[in-house]
């Protein structure tokens, strides 16, 4: 079966983010490259476990959804740890019925409900990786407490799954941090504010 042929759209302006234009010396030579597993489309949902859940346990508890999860969904929480739902859970649901359990859940388990559309990655969305994970050439996701090297996404990712690569913003670079698409659940962690404003020159916009 052929595959869909992907075309870039070319970025003219600076993003509204950016307190200045995006000239080659605030990029990055070369390209990074994305993990597409990490990153969610527009109708995907992250489930972030707010309650422990036994073996066989029919529900499991989480987060105010962003999106509806729909039934017969496979979460996987990890390795030989996943949730099959047998119903439908609504945006903004905090719980959802599933198959009986073959592991036990723990609660900072995490699982991600992809969706069905294309992935785009935004641009000024902030991704990271941990040193030992640069040594084994693994690619970036979304920035998470213990990443060491970061950056902000330059330009947007029209689909990941097609093409992983992106271009980074040089740190240091002047941000208007709360016009960054993320900055909601960014300020509120306070560990990656404190790398937001360690690795950029950030300032407020206004609107």
């Amino acid at each position: 079966m052929a595959q869909a042929i992907n075309f870039k759209t070319n970025q003219i302006t600076s993003p509204v983010w950016a307190a200045d234009f995006l000239s080659r010396d605030n990029l990055i030579p070369g390209p990074i490259k994305l993990d597409p597993t990490a990153f969610i489309a527009a109708d995907g949902a992250r489930v972030n476990l707010t309650a422990a859940a036994s073996a066989a346990a029919t529900s499991i508890a989480f987060s105010a959804l962003g999106n509806p999860v729909p039934s017969g969904t496979l979460l996987n929480f990890g390795v030989g740890k996943y949730a099959r739902t047998t119903a439908d859970a609504a945006i903004g649901a905090t719980t959802v019925a599933v198959e009986a359990l073959p592991a036990a859940l723990l609660i900072t388990d995490k699982a991600i409900y992809v969706g069905a559309k294309k992935k785009i990655v935004q641009s000024g969305v902030y991704v990271g990786r941990t040193f030992a994970e640069r040594e084994s050439n693994l690619p970036f996701g979304p920035v998470a407490s213990g990443d060491q090297e970061r950056f902000l996404i330059a330009f947007d990712v029209s689909d990941v799954d097609l093409d992983p690569t992106a271009v980074a913003v040089r740190p240091n670079t002047v941000v208007k941090e709360n016009f960054l698409p993320e900055y909601a659940a960014i300020s509120a962690d306070a560990t990656l504010l404190g790398y937001l404003r360690a690795d950029y020159r950030t300032t407020k916009g206004v609107a």
